[in-house]
């Protein structure tokens, strides 16, 4: 079965993917962003916190799951928004002609909207839109101010859609790897420490710088499934 583990831990949040039952990748969303981890990385992390932190599963379909962990690996483009004023925000898209993903995050829910050259391509994840709901309608709802008036915590980025969810090499394969590394690189080159003076020589590959973000992590909600509706009209 496809689908997520979230890890609500006191500093960051855990996003654990799996495809077919089968864990694939890992990403960290944290206060100054977010990055791709190893699954080793991120089941330690679990284990260290496991008094403190809280764990929440949700089946999705792939291309969610895949829109969510590119959110993380991928470039994004932060978009400034005015809680006030939505339609800034999407004339903007629309003049720069945006094609990939929207994230959109208002007060920690999290939403996906597929864009064709700025518009709205008729595919998209909602967080509790409800059945019946058009999706004008509902991402206009989430500007609107909650019922203590204040206007919602909103986050912009947009991404390239891709649809696949890549698998992390094995950790064996890694390990090789390093060995491997270790073996070519003159002992003349390392320092004292046994690392490699050159900061183009990595044992293991270079993760994405992470984008900045807010402290919220996708779909937070207990249904046990995403609470992401998909929408294709």
């Amino acid at each position: 079965m496809d689908g997520y583990i979230a890890a609500y831990l006191p500093d960051e949040c855990l996003l654990l993917f799996f495809r077919n039952g089968e864990a694939v990748n890992a990403a960290s969303l944290h206060t100054t962003g977010r990055q791709v981890i190893t699954i080793t990385d991120a089941l330690n992390r679990m284990r260290l916190e496991a008094e403190r932190g809280e764990l929440a599963y949700w089946t999705a379909p792939m291309e969610q799951l895949a829109w969510m962990y590119h959110s993380c690996a991928a470039p994004a483009q932060p978009h400034w928004m005015n809680a006030a004023d939505p339609g800034t925000l999407f004339s903007k898209l629309q003049q720069e002609k945006a094609t990939g993903v929207l994230e959109l995050i208002a007060d920690g829910r999290v939403s996906y909207v597929r864009l064709e050259q700025g518009r709205y391509a008729g595919a998209g994840y909602f967080c509790d839109k409800p059945d019946g709901m058009s999706v004008p309608h509902y991402l206009e709802s989430l500007f609107r101010a909650g019922e203590s008036g204040e206007p919602p915590a909103l986050s912009a980025a947009t991404f390239p859609a891709v649809a696949d969810l890549p698998r992390q090499a094995p950790d064996a394969l890694i390990n090789t790897y390093r060995q491997l590394y270790w073996r070519i690189v003159p002992r003349g080159s390392r320092t004292r420490t046994g690392r490699s003076r050159s900061s183009r020589s990595r044992a293991t590959p270079i993760l994405p710088k992470p984008w900045c973000g807010p402290k919220s992590c996708p779909a937070r909600s207990r249904t046990g499934r995403s609470s992401c509706s998909r929408a294709s009209k």
